[in-house]
C-alpha cells in the first residue's frame, strides 16, 4: 500500500492499460486517471489524493457521489424541447417513431404552452427552445406563435431544430433571425441524388427533386449564418464516409463555423447494436470519425463523455431539473425519446408538472441495488441515458457497461494523451 493507513482506495478506481501497455488507473467519479511508468512518487500520491483516488477511511463515497449529481442537476440551463407536431412528410424505413399517434399542437395546446414557458422558465436566463418531432416544420404556425409570445415576454432565445431540411423557407429564417440569439439546424442526410429521395420517399416531394430542394435549402440557411449540424445516418460505414467527402466538397465554401458533419449508425429500438458493431464504432472513434451512437444497448453519448471529460460533467439530457418536452398533445415529458409512451408523461400544459409521476421520478440520481454500492462504474450509471433501462432493461444495459468500460477508458485516455504528444506520469 503506498497511501497511509487513514486513507483507503476508491471504489471507483479501475485498473486498465493503454493500447501501447501503459498500465493506468481511472477513476470514474473524479474522472481523472494516473498512468503508472514504475515506483510511485510523492507528486503522484498527491494527485490521488486530490483527485478522488485515495480518500479518508471515514468517506461515504455513494453519498458524496449522489448529492454532487444532485447539486450538478439544479445548476443545469433552462431548455425546452417542444414537438408542434408529430406528422411528418418523410416516410424514412428506419424512423424510431414509427406507430405513434400523429397529431398536430391545437390553439389551445399552442397558447397553453406559451403559458407553461412563462410560469416555469425565469427571465434571469437564456432559454433553449428545441424544436423537435416529427417534422417540427409542418407546423411552421405553432414555431412562430410560441417563439413571438415567448420572445416579447422577456427571454433571450437560443434553438435548435432537428428536421429533415424539406421545408425550409424564407419565412423560417427571418423568424428564427429575429428572435433567437443563437440558432443551429440539425439536418439528416441519407445517400445522394435520386437515392436520398428514394429512401425519404416524402409524401409531397419528387424522389428526383428532394436532394437538389435539400441542397438549396442548407445552403440558404448558412448563407444567413445560421449554423448546421449535417447528421449521416448509415448502415454501411464505407457509403456513409463517401457521402461525408462529397458533401464536404460540396460546402467547403462556408467552413466548420457553419456546416459540422458528423456520422449515426441506425439503429432497431428492438435490437439495438451488437457488441460487435459497438466495438467496431470504437475503432471509428480512435481513427477521429466523430460518431453519434444514440442509445446503444452498450454504449451511448453521454457515457463518451463523461470518461476522462475533466470539464463539465457529462449527463443525460433528461436529468435536468430545468429541462422539460412538451408533445404535440400537450403532454409533458423529461426525455423526447418516451412521447410515444403515455404511462412516462410527467404531466401537461394545463396542469403543469406532476413531480411524482414515474416519468419525472425515473430521472432522479438514486442507487437502485445494494452491489450498485460498491461498483466502480455507478458513477457513469447514474448520469448515462435512461431510455435504454427502459428500451432492454436494467440488468442488460448493466452487464453491456460493464463490458464496455475499458476499451472506452483504452479510447478516451489513449486520445487525450496522444494529444499532449509525450507522455506525462500523471495525467488527466
Amino acid at each position: 500500500m503506498w497511501f497511509n493507513t487513514k486513507m483507503k482506495e476508491s471504489i471507483f478506481n479501475i485498473a486498465s492499460c493503454l493500447d501501447d501497455g501503459t498500465a493506468v488507473i481511472y477513476n470514474t467519479c473524479s474522472r481523472k486517471y494516473l498512468l503508472q511508468n514504475g515506483t510511485v512518487r510523492n507528486d503522484e500520491t498527491c494527485f490521488c489524493r486530490d483527485n478522488g483516488m485515495v480518500v479518508n477511511n471515514g468517506c461515504d463515497e455513494v453519498a458524496n457521489l449522489v448529492l454532487s449529481i444532485r447539486e450538478e442537476l439544479n445548476k443545469g440551463g433552462q431548455s425546452l424541447t417542444i414537438l408542434p407536431t408529430t406528422n411528418c412528410n418523410a416516410r424514412c424505413w428506419y424512423c424510431y417513431e414509427r406507430g405513434i399517434e400523429h397529431c398536430d399542437m391545437s390553439q389551445s395546446t399552442i397558447d397553453h404552452t406559451i403559458s407553461f414557458i412563462t410560469d416555469q422558465f425565469s427571465t434571469g436566463q437564456e432559454l433553449s427552445i428545441n424544436w423537435f418531432g416529427g417534422e417540427p416544420l409542418m407546423h411552421f404556425e405553432a414555431i412562430k406563435q410560441i417563439t413571438e409570445a415567448v420572445k416579447s415576454a422577456g427571454y433571450t432565445l437560443n434553438t435548435c431544430i432537428t428536421t429533415n431540411g424539406s421545408m425550409i423557407t424564407p419565412e423560417l429564417i427571418c423568424l428564427l433571425k429575429d428572435n433567437y440569439k443563437n440558432v443551429t439546424m440539425s439536418i439528416t442526410i441519407d445517400a445522394m441524388g435520386n437515392d436520398y429521395g428514394k429512401i425519404k420517399s416524402f409524401v409531397n416531394i419528387p424522389a428526383e427533386t428532394a436532394f437538389d430542394n435539400l441542397i438549396h435549402n442548407i445552403e440558404s440557411v448558412m448563407a444567413a449564418g445560421i449554423r448546421v449540424l449535417l447528421r449521416l445516418n448509415f448502415k454501411d460505414f464505407d457509403d456513409a464516409k463517401k457521402l461525408y467527402h462529397r458533401l464536404a466538397i460540396l460546402f467547403s465554401g462556408y467552413g466548420s463555423s457553419l456546416c459540422y458533419i458528423y456520422y449515426a449508425p441506425i439503429w432497431n429500438k428492438k435490437r439495438g447494436h451488437s457488441l460487435e458493431e459497438t466495438l467496431r464504432f470504437i475503432d471509428y472513434l480512435r481513427d477521429g470519425y466523430d460518431i453519434n451512437v444514440l442509445a446503444n444497448p452498450y454504449i451511448d453519448n453521454v457515457f463518451l463523455h463523461h470518461v476522462a471529460n475533466d470539464r463539465k460533467i457529462a449527463y443525460c439530457t433528461a436529468m435536468n431539473k430545468n429541462h422539460y418536452v412538451v408533445n404535440a398533445d400537450g403532454a409533458i415529458y423529461r426525455c423526447h425519446c418516451l412521447v410515444s409512451d403515455k404511462k412516462y408523461s410527467c404531466g401537461n400544459v394545463w396542469e403543469g408538472v406532476d413531480f411524482s409521476a414515474l416519468g419525472y421520478r425515473m430521472f432522479e440520481p438514486n442507487v437502485k441495488l445494494e452491489q450498485c454500492k460498491t461498483c466502480p462504474i455507478l458513477p457513469v450509471c447514474m448520469v448515462k441515458c435512461k431510455v435504454r433501462d427502459v428500451l432492454y432493461g436494467d440488468d442488460v444495459v448493466c452487464g453491456n457497461t460493464k463490458t464496455i468500460i475499458e476499451p472506452i477508458i483504452k479510447l478516451k485516455i489513449g486520445q487525450k494523451e496522444a494529444r499532449r504528444c509525450r507522455k506525462p506520469l500523471s495525467g488527466g
